[in-house]
């Protein structure tokens, strides 16, 4: 999985964020500053490494896991039917016919 930009920590920070606070004893407050972070957030890879080992530094998704109300697959058939009728422009319909145009 790819590290966005705006993340503050990779497996290897959160590693040595973990080791500081168990190993060395560093306070989470201190440990937090040092990164960057709240140290709410230093709580909860401390924990996660506490529950899961190493594994539990690894990036994770965040797509959820289940949708609590999925669009009904009749919907779905009646959002595509619409969108066939609608887009008629010259990409979209060679697309659909296995044509290629342009590159």
């Amino acid at each position: 999985m790819n590290v966005h930009e705006n993340a503050r920590l990779t497996a290897h920070s959160r590693a040595e964020l973990v080791r500081r606070v168990l190993d060395q004893g560093q306070p989470r407050k201190v440990v937090a500053a040092a990164f960057g972070v709240d140290p709410k957030t230093v709580g909860k890879w401390v924990n996660r490494f506490r529950a899961e080992g190493a594994a539990g530094l690894a990036d994770r998704s965040s797509r959820p896991h289940r949708l609590r109300a999925p669009t009904p697959p009749e919907v779905q058939e009646r959002i595509i039917t619409l969108r066939w009728q609608r887009f008629t422009g010259r990409c979209w319909q060679s697309n659909a016919k296995g044509l290629r145009f342009g590159r």
